[in-house]
């Protein structure tokens, strides 16, 4: 119904902003990539997820569109919803999340708010297999690799992940290759305009 927002931050609470959309405002609980983007009085957008239950209704905000799939791969476990899968966003970095379900590691779970030992467990054992696909189908780029901040920004442009990975690799046959995060930038559109 609501794949994205794109508007000015009017407030920054803890794990909620307020995004003003053309004078309606919307208040969104956010991944922790987002939280650290929503500067109040900048134009942010914001990949969303709107949920509706018995409790009410919530709208969930991310930065990119692999969180988005991330969260709904995790509602998707019984007894998981927006709030505990929010509360893994918040706590966790995207690729920490991903890498702590395939390999097991019930503590770094936990640390999240409201997930419990049980739940890990849970996470773990419904998700393992569906997450290797989604680790394999797209790949992560450290944050040190020199196109990262590229990628970030693509992202939020609207490109898909695969879609962004794919232009910063097809970059690395220009000749010369970009030097700077600007010309990576360009000549990564390039490439996704052809």
């Amino acid at each position: 119904m609501l794949r994205y927002l794109q508007g000015t931050v009017e407030t920054v609470e803890g794990p909620l902003v307020v995004l003003d959309v053309q004078g309606w405002g919307f208040e969104l609980q956010v991944s922790r990539a987002a939280r650290s983007r929503a500067l109040v009085g900048e134009s942010l957008r914001l990949f969303t997820a709107l949920q509706v239950s018995e409790s009410g209704v919530a709208l969930f905000g991310f930065l990119r569109e692999s969180e988005r799939s991330l969260f709904q791969r995790l509602t998707s476990v019984k007894g998981v919803g927006g709030k505990v899968a929010m509360a893994l966003l918040g706590t966790l970095e995207e690729e920490t999340l991903v890498r702590s379900i395939l390999s097991g590691d019930l503590a770094t779970l936990s640390s999240a708010p409201g997930v419990g030992r049980k739940t890990a467990e849970r996470l773990c054992f419904e998700l393992r297999e569906r997450l290797g696909s989604y680790a394999a189908g797209e790949p992560g780029i450290p944050a040190n690799f020199p196109g990262a901040l590229v990628l970030e920004a693509l992202e939020s442009l609207g490109f898909s992940r695969s879609e962004a990975v794919a232009a910063l690799r097809r970059t690395a046959e220009f000749s010369p290759p970009p030097a700077t995060d600007e010309e990576l930038l360009q000549a990564a559109l390039k490439t996704l305009r052809k």
